[in-house]
């Protein structure tokens, strides 16, 4: 009887992880229907699994119900003490919560998951604060010319970079739906091929020839433009302009305050380990904001500057305006951006597939009473 029980209990878990991994499939297709469906399949199968509730949540369109919502507060006690699924669960909890104006609640439930989790990650901030120093300095911009790598000087892919939850998802929507364009989603190459490490000028023809060689297998022609929408780019815009002279970086902004709520309140499996603590947040962002104005001073008509607020506002105009400055020709497909079909895997995978909308912009707001510390921090960039 015994053997059965794990049996069954294996099996169950088994078939939560698949029903789980086909949902994450489906929702990257834009089956929005589909994927919840399988993700309420590997929640039956396994109640107490906080990752089925948050991806769920984390469809950003799924609705939840109040029997589903009394069901993940049951659940809650049930999950392992400062265990991940207790971390998802709560995350789940935060968005019933905010679906239902309940904003006190949900802020209470993101912060408690917010708190597990960052106990889990090892992070200093410190660290990353001289880490982006140390980009800084070696990219100065002292009228030292830079070595080039100049086998690829007329290569000229785009590069949507940014924080997450500014709005690079929708940007890159955008571009990947002209006829011209191919986006590789977030590939993370340029961190993987160059080690993290600074290269010698000697070494810049290989890096720019392995980026190229990986990317190969995703471009469906040589005609097409790479478009790259790894949003941690912009550490890396000083190599790339040395690596494809002829490229562009598209900075993706959203108002600060804005940008940093959205991230205190989404939950991250591995990466993004300032985005549990305000102040670690508004620090992140901070850093993020003083390395974009040094790429903008010594890379001049480089990097272009996208406001998510002027895109969701005037979609129309601020669309012409990118695809000029990209040297892209106007197509309609570029202003329906949620026609075009494509796999996207990020949480804004959804969202994407939906009209232009200004819905999420001033949602700070709603969580005044309670980012007092991310107001203090940011409030000499707002």
């Amino acid at each position: 009887m015994k053997a059965l029980t794990r049996y069954l209990r294996r099996s169950k878990k088994q078939l939560s992880a698949r029903a789980l991994a086909r949902g994450n499939e489906l929702k990257g297709l834009g089956d929005g229907v589909g994927a919840a469906r399988r993700y309420w399949i590997a929640a039956a199968l396994q109640p107490t699994r906080g990752e089925t509730w948050w991806s769920l949540a984390n469809l950003k369109t799924y609705q939840f119900t109040t029997s589903e919502l009394r069901k993940m507060i049951r659940m809650l006690p049930n999950t392992t003490k400062g265990s991940f699924s207790r971390a998802a669960l709560c995350y789940a909890m935060g968005h019933a919560f905010e679906q239902r104006d309940e904003y006190d609640r949900a802020w209470n439930a993101f912060e408690r998951g917010a708190t597990i989790q960052r106990a889990r990650l090892d992070f200093s901030q410190a660290q990353a604060r001289q880490r982006l120093q140390l980009i800084a300095s070696h990219w100065k911009d002292d009228g030292r010319k830079l070595a080039l790598a100049d086998e690829y000087m007329e290569f000229s892919p785009l590069f949507v970079l940014g924080l997450p939850r500014s709005g690079s998802t929708l940007v890159e929507q955008v571009l990947a739906s002209h006829s011209t364009i191919n986006s590789l989603g977030e590939t993370g190459l340029i961190a993987q091929i160059s080690h993290g490490k600074t290269p010698q000028a000697t070494e810049l023809n290989d890096l720019a020839r392995s980026y190229v060689r990986d990317i190969g297998p995703l471009l469906p022609n040589d005609e097409c433009r790479p478009l790259d929408k790894t949003p941690a780019n912009y550490l890396h815009i000083g190599l790339l302009s040395q690596l494809f002279p002829g490229a562009l970086f598209i900075d993706v902004r959203r108002h600060p305050l804005d940008t940093c709520v959205a991230n205190l309140h989404q939950l991250y499996p591995g990466g993004e380990a300032h985005s549990y603590v305000q102040e670690e947040m508004a620090t992140h962002y901070l850093n993020y904001y003083r390395l974009m104005q040094h790429w903008k001073k010594m890379l001049p008509g480089k990097v272009i500057s996208v406001s998510y607020e002027n895109l969701v506002e005037k979609p129309q105009r601020e669309i012409q305006m990118l695809l000029a400055r990209c040297g892209l020709s106007e197509e309609t497909a570029c202003l329906q951006p949620q026609r075009t079909q494509r796999l996207v895997r990020t949480a804004s995978a959804l969202q994407v597939r939906q009209p232009i909308h200004r819905e999420r912009v001033g949602h700070w707001r709603n969580y005044e009473a309670h980012i007092g510390p991310l107001q203090t921090l940011l409030e000499p960039i707002l």
